[in-house]
């Protein structure tokens, strides 16, 4: 995913999951509203290469607090079936003692 502000990992996982359900419902737009941020989200159902990797091409303008932003980027079909992909959210960082984790 490319736009001009950083996203959350909950942005995006709410594109990932949307697409997926436009996938499903062959659906080329869908808006978009969350805790997290809102918007609308479209697609023409063409494949795109990017850094070698096919996909379809998806195109979201989402605002969360202040920011607004266009974001263009692809979902590999194998990704878009609900059963076999999903976005992974990393599990918050935990504080680090100094003990090794090593023995």
């Amino acid at each position: 995913m490319w736009n001009g502000h950083n996203l959350t990992e909950e942005i995006r996982a709410e594109l990932f999951n949307n697409a997926q359900e436009m996938f499903k419902s062959k659906n080329k737009s869908r808006k978009i509203r969350s805790n997290f941020c809102e918007g609308k989200i479209t697609t023409e159902w063409k494949t795109l290469r990017w850094a070698g990797i096919w996909g379809y091409a998806f195109s979201a303008t989402v605002a969360w607090n202040s920011c607004r932003t266009k974001i263009d980027y692809i979902v590999r079909e194998t990704d878009l079936r609900a059963d076999q992909g999903f976005w992974a959210i990393p599990a918050p960082h935990q504080s680090f003692s100094g003990d090794s984790l090593v023995n």
